[in-house]
C-alpha cells in the first residue's frame, strides 16, 4: 500500500509510511503508563484515552445506588442512599463539580459539561456523611 501510496500521490516512502501508521493500531487500542510503586515494584496502568461514555451503575458498600458516567455532553455522577450524601465529577484533573450535601433518599447530582476528547480524563466519586 505505500507504494500505491508512493506512485499515485508522488509522496516519499516516508511520508506515505507516516500516513499508515495510525492503521496500525487496532480500533479501540490504549495506551499505557508505565510506572513504579514506593518499593520499586513496576506498575502499567491504562492511560486515559476518551471519556467515560455512557452510564456505570454500582451498589456501594455504603448502600444506596450510583449511577456515573459521560452522557449528552457532560460528565455526571448521581447517587441515592438512605444518609447524607453527595456526588463529585472531575475534568481533567482540574475542573470540579461538586453536588451539596444532599437529604437521605433524595439523589445528589454533580453534572460538569464535556465534550468527549481524545486525552480527556473523567473522575467520579460519591461521598456518604
Amino acid at each position: 500500500m505505500t507504494l500505491a501510496l508512493v506512485r499515485r500521490f508522488g509522496l516519499s516512502v516516508a511520508a506515505a509510511s507516516a500516513l499508515l501508521v495510525p492503521l496500525a493500531l487496532p480500533i479501540g487500542a490504549s495506551a499505557t503508563q508505565a510506572g513504579s510503586t514506593q518499593d520499586g515494584s513496576s506498575v502499567n496502568a491504562a492511560a486515559p484515552n476518551w471519556l467515560h461514555v455512557g452510564y456505570s451503575m454500582q451498589y456501594p458498600a455504603e448502600g444506596g445506588f450510583w449511577q456515573y458516567g459521560f452522557k449528552n455532553a457532560a460528565i455526571r455522577s448521581y447517587y441515592t442512599v438512605n444518609r447524607v450524601h453527595g456526588s463529585t465529577v472531575v475534568l481533567n484533573g482540574s475542573e470540579t463539580v461538586r453536588s451539596v450535601d444532599t437529604a437521605p433518599q433524595k439523589k445528589s447530582i454533580a453534572e460538569k459539561p464535556a465534550l468527549n476528547y481524545w486525552g480527556n480524563d473523567d473522575a467520579y466519586y460519591y461521598r456518604v456523611l
